[in-house]
């Protein structure tokens, strides 16, 4: 049976641009064909999970394991991995997209063993089928100090465009539960549990960006994420997001947001599926964020009360972090936050499509293909 065209990838006469086919056969890969013990076998052997990852998630590992086999149980409504070439091969590669909110998917674990073609196969069948289907958006993370992914993934705006594209820097630390404790009230911070999505979604383009705000869905009146909990219920999980609003009680104004992720433990093996978006007006002076993200932590440590790391995993921009060290913070790394909407997906596919071709042009020459 032959790959399909993608209507809108169709070249015509003459045309330079590769075709971009919407099935991932036509990549050489396949969607959910390993179990997770061999998904894992393949992560130490490409090094992925190096001793200091893997000695982290060792309390946690056999949870994070049955968590993966039911979403895959699930099907790939809630999880898609996608693979190229046979385990324990010479050439394979994988990477992972898991179901963020209503019409978007985290895209991370990109491993790749034997050279540049297995990599670059199940990224550009990923991003096909993702098209495909219809998806909204689509975010990656990766650390600055990566150069590898800092070339891919921190450059798509110059392919991609700033109106469908962009890279966050961010600070991921993690806050004890313990030091959340004791009062919750503060005079100065009105927090309002149930804010109005038309608020949130104008606070958070204002101080994140309108790709932030479009891709986490903050204008959908769902904003607790209902309807894709209800697709994780299926796999006996759940996937709920809590939204806190802070709002200065000497002006009334909205002075900070706290989205708390809630998600299955590991899914994302930093434990991104269950971070807190902490979003503080950096026009305040010090003493005001500090007191505005104490409140907002506060206010979502409960919603923490069952992940068993005991701590809330929180982003924030690097001005906004020294508002919360007081509160034991444990800063774990430098994030970017690399973010594409659906009216840049053909970008991307062709930037990450170019970028790769000159990779495997290089490898060729050193015989390294795959």
């Amino acid at each position: 049976m032959s790959a399909t065209y993608l209507e809108f990838s169709r070249p015509s006469a003459g045309a330079s641009p590769s075709p971009i086919f919407g099935d991932y056969s036509a990549y050489g890969c396949r969607l959910n064909a390993v179990d997770v013990e061999t998904l894992f076998d393949e992560y130490d052997r490409a090094g992925f999970l190096y001793a200091q990852k893997r000695q982290r998630l060792a309390p946690y590992l056999e949870q994070i394991k049955d968590n993966l086999a039911r979403l895959l149980r699930a099907g790939p409504s809630l999880v898609k991995v996608v693979t190229y070439g046979e385990p324990g091969s010479e050439c394979f590669g994988s990477i992972m997209q898991w179901r963020h909110t209503r019409r978007s998917f985290h895209v991370q674990h990109l491993v790749s063993i034997g050279g540049p073609r297995a990599s670059r196969a199940v990224m550009l069948a990923g991003q096909a089928v993702y098209m495909k289907e219809g998806w909204n958006s689509a975010q990656c993370w990766f650390s600055p100090t990566n150069k590898f992914a800092s070339r891919v993934f921190g450059s798509i705006t110059t392919r991609v465009g700033a109106e469908t594209s962009h890279v966050y820097p961010v600070t991921y630390l993690w806050v004890p539960r313990r030091h959340l404790g004791g009062p919750a009230s503060d005079p100065a911070v009105r927090i309002v549990p149930t804010p109005s999505p038309r608020q949130i979604f104008e606070f958070a383009r204002k101080h994140r960006g309108e790709v932030y705000a479009a891709a986490e869905e903050l204008n959908d009146p769902d904003l607790e994420l209902h309807a894709v909990d209800r697709e994780y219920r299926k796999a006996g999980l759940r996937r709920t997001r809590q939204v806190r609003a802070a709002f200065l009680a000497s002006t009334e104004e909205l002075a900070g947001i706290a989205l708390a992720h809630r998600g299955p433990l590991g899914l994302n093996l930093s434990f991104l599926e269950n971070r807190c978006d902490l979003i503080v007006d950096e026009t305040l002076a010090l003493e005001e964020r500090r007191r505005v993200g104490e409140a907002l932590l506060k206010s979502v440590a409960e919603e923490y009360a069952g992940f068993a790391p005991d701590a809330v995993p929180v982003v924030l921009d690097e001005r906004t972090a020294p508002a919360v060290e007081h509160l034991g913070g444990q800063k774990l790394r430098d994030y970017a936050q690399s973010i594409w909407l659906e009216g840049g997906f053909v970008g991307w596919y062709r930037h990450v499509e170019a970028i790769y071709d000159r990779f495997m042009r290089v490898a060729t020459r050193r015989g390294l293909a795959g």
